[in-house]
Parts: C-alpha cells; sequence; structure tokens
C-alpha cells in the first residue's frame, strides 16, 4: 500500500481533485485495475503459455485469470480506493462478484471477437477488452458494492468540517 499512498500524495496536489472527489477515487480505481491487471495477465500467461490444454481454450484461461484478479482487486479497492468499512464483507464480496461476473461477460465476448473476428494477438484483444470493461467496473462498484459506505463516510466528512470547536 506505500506506494499506492506515495502516488494518491502525487496525485493530491492536482487541483482538480480537490474540487472532484470522484475523479480521485477513479485515478484509484485505476491504479489498483494497473496492478490487477498484473495479476491477470501473471495467471494467464501463466496458463495459456504453461499449457497446451489453456492455450487452446483461451477464454477458460481468461475466466480463471479474472476470477484470481477480481479477489485481488475486491481486498484493495475494499481497503485502498473506496475506504470502505462496511461490516458484511461477503454480502459485499457477492455484490461485487456478480458485477464482475457481467464485466466477465461483457470481457470475454470482446476477447473473442478481437481474437477470432479481428485477429488480435491474445495478449493485445485482452488488454483492450480490459481498458474498455474499466468504465463499467468503477461505476457500478461506486454505486453497488460500496455505495452504503460511501454515504455514511460523505455524511462524516460534512459533520467533521461543520463541528464548530468547543473549548
Amino acid at each position: 500500500m506505500y506506494i499506492y499512498e506515495r502516488i494518491v500524495r502525487f496525485i493530491d496536489t492536482l487541483p482538480i481533485l480537490r474540487s472532484y472527489p470522484v475523479v480521485k477515487q477513479f485515478l484509484k480505481f485505476g491504479i489498483v485495475g494497473v496492478s490487477n491487471l498484473f495479476v491477470d495477465f501473471a495467471v494467464y500467461i501463466t496458463l495459456t503459455r504453461g499449457t497446451s490444454y489453456f492455450a487452446r481454450h483461451f477464454l477458460l484461461a481468461n475466466a480463471c485469470s479474472f476470477g484470481v484478479a477480481v479477489t485481488w482487486s475486491y481486498v484493495i479497492n475494499r481497503v485502498w480506493t473506496f475506504r470502505n468499512t462496511h461490516y458484511a464483507i461477503v454480502r459485499q464480496y457477492i455484490v461485487f462478484l456478480c458485477i464482475n461476473i457481467i464485466a466477465l461477460g461483457f470481457n470475454e465476448a470482446l476477447l473473442y471477437i478481437f481474437v477470432v473476428y479481428v485477429g488480435l494477438y491474445d495478449l493485445v484483444a485482452k488488454f483492450v477488452a480490459a481498458c474498455m470493461v474499466i468504465f463499467w467496473n468503477f461505476f457500478a462498484n461506486r454505486y453497488w458494492t460500496f455505495k452504503a459506505h460511501q454515504s455514511v463516510y460523505s455524511v462524516q466528512d460534512r459533520e467533521k468540517k461543520h463541528t464548530p470547536l468547543v473549548e
């Protein structure tokens, strides 16, 4: 998390982030997304280049790597991006997982189209598909998975800013 915090401290110096906190949150989500992409690609490459079965069934390898990356992403986004402390972790993870299953459907369809019909190299196609799905993931998770915490967090922040000092 240290490297993430250093990046965010740098990002905090940008004036637009003071006016639009959702932009800061999206940037953090993007940073987590990059680390998530590394996890996803590491598993995918290991499967498709390490076994002949997954080399032939690249969509199954994609689903497996996506599943590993989803768990990584949930943990980091919960703790760091959305700073969520909601106690119902299992329920929240199930919502996160459902959103990401929909994202996986988009991702699988795009990967298939790009590899089979467009003729892109599978790793390039996987990257392009991931870049296209990120917007769905961010907004769906912001407004569904981590929504309950955000409204409480926003109220607490407003109360802190407007609470008079008592001496």
